[in-house]
């Protein structure tokens, strides 16, 4: 597994908001919510998705209590964000917490540190609580080996054997965490719970030959769900992303609007990244993909990178902070329906493909030091 790989198990909530949209009967929830340390101004924001894209809705706090109500179509998982001071998400004054908003009351309980809040309510909740009492182990060592690789330096990094070795740590950790969540799926196949697992076992990549086989444990009522109905389209189109496959082609816009199409760059190999200005990983590896196009971009290499954002003015400024020149575009559909996202079966960032002058996809996943030793081999021997 690539040391790039485990950052993704982190700061990746995003994915599981992707792809599960549709259209059914709604019915009605109630979420409330309390911190008695928590007053006016303070607001609490609510991030979640449906067929009409990404939202976010927020409530303030009345003598230490917050509201929400309204109808939905289906249990899907949200995020909320605390700001103390009640001036818009970017004043959010720590993490996230992620639960799933089902119809019925939902009572959120919000802890000193948002990430120990307790949900109350429904039967998604009270399975997603009983799977994160079995990853608690797992969670904190995760946190810790990400302590540790953000502890190292960009110089240590470059010795292989500290790679490998913090490389070694993630796919044991990983191993075991896909574990946990395919022991879950099997007892629980008629949970809608079971079906959110199956797209954080998928994390951080998807490999088709896995998830499949599991989708196939699931009963019929969650496979026609909604959300079921999307993962088998999902499903399909991993298939059409493998490696050995044809890139699908796209015509989206670059920062001056221009339309930028896979196929213009037919002859060259490309490198597919996908990324965001609100990703630390992304952001972190830039300056090694950086370097990489530098050393090959005079031996028939470039590089696309497509943005993830939804703020125009956020992503050209963090191209501008990163000192990018190669071709930047962006649909600013982010992991939404109809976007290049889904096309290319993205469920988190940094992720990228590797194109061939012929259009076929020849590697993927790869970390900027897979990448220039993969480069070295094709274009330099």
């Amino acid at each position: 597994m690539k040391i790039k790989t485990w950052i993704k198990l982190f700061g990746t909530a995003a994915t599981i908001f992707a792809a599960i949209n549709g259209h059914a009967q709604n019915e009605s929830f109630n979420l409330r919510g309390a911190n008695e340390k928590l007053q006016a101004p303070a607001k609490v924001y609510l991030y979640f998705s449906d067929a009409a894209g990404s939202k976010i809705d927020s409530a303030a706090f009345h003598n230490g209590k917050f509201e929400f109500s309204g109808t939905l179509d289906q249990p899907r998982p949200v995020m909320i964000y605390v700001s103390k001071t009640g001036k818009g998400p970017a004043s959010v004054n720590e993490g996230y917490f992620v639960f799933y908003l089902e119809p019925g009351k939902i009572f959120v309980n919000i802890a000193d540190s948002l990430q120990n809040s307790v949900v109350v309510g429904g039967p998604v909740n009270s399975d997603n609580n009983q799977l994160n009492i079995t990853l608690k182990k797992n969670n904190i060592e995760l946190k810790k080996l990400r302590a540790i690789y953000y502890a190292t330096s960009p110089e240590q990094k470059n010795f292989k054997e500290i790679r490998d070795s913090i490389a070694k740590q993630q796919d044991k950790l990983i191993v075991e965490r896909k574990s946990i969540y395919l022991a879950f799926i099997k007892k629980h196949p008629d949970s809608m719970m079971s079906l959110f697992a199956l797209k954080s076992f998928q994390i951080p990549f998807a490999n088709v030959g896995e998830v499949e086989p599991i989708f196939n444990l699931l009963s019929v009522n969650v496979r026609r769900s909604i959300a079921g109905q999307r993962y088998a389209i999902e499903i399909a189109r991993m298939k059409r992303i493998e490696i050995g496959s044809a890139a699908p082609d796209f015509a989206v816009a670059d920062t001056s609007g221009k339309t930028v199409s896979l196929h213009d760059f037919k002859g060259k190999y490309v490198l597919l990244d996908f990324w965001a200005s609100w990703c630390s990983p992304c952001r972190a590896d830039n300056p090694n993909v950086l370097k990489a196009y530098n050393a090959y971009k005079d031996k028939n290499f470039t590089v696309i990178s497509i943005s993830l954002d939804n703020v125009k003015d956020s992503w050209l400024n963090a191209i501008h902070a990163d000192h990018l020149p190669w071709a930047q575009i962006s649909d600013f559909k982010a992991f939404n329906l109809g976007g290049i996202a889904q096309l290319y079966a993205i469920h988190g960032v940094p992720q990228n493909f590797l194109i061939d002058p012929n259009g076929k996809i020849i590697d993927k996943s790869l970390s900027a030091f897979d990448l220039t030793d993969k480069l070295k081999i094709i274009l330099v021997n």
